[in-house]
C-alpha cells in the first residue's frame, strides 16, 4: 500500500507550481453543502504537507511562508 507521500507525488507532478510565482489557487469547499470555505494558495511544499498530514496547508504570499490552516484557531480543514 502506497504512503501519503508516495501518493503525493504523481499528483504534485501534475500541477505546474512554476506557472504564477511557484503557486496555484486552491479551493475548500465542504463536501456536504458544497459551500466554498477557502480561497487560498499553495506552493509545492504546502501541497505536499496537505497530502502527507491530511490536514490544509496553505502558502501565505503577504508572509511569504506556509499556513496551516487551524494552528492558531483549532478550525482545521
Amino acid at each position: 500500500m502506497a504512503t501519503q507521500a508516495e501518493k503525493a507525488a504523481p499528483a504534485s507532478a501534475a500541477i505546474d507550481f512554476d506557472k504564477n510565482g511557484g503557486v496555484v489557487a486552491a479551493i475548500a469547499v465542504d463536501h456536504l453543502s458544497h459551500r466554498v470555505l477557502t480561497v487560498a494558495y499553495m506552493n509545492r511544499e504546502a501541497f505536499d504537507e496537505t497530502v502527507a498530514t491530511g490536514r490544509a496547508c496553505y502558502f501565505s504570499r503577504s508572509r511569504n511562508k506556509l499556513w496551516r490552516k487551524g494552528e492558531e484557531s483549532g478550525n482545521f480543514q
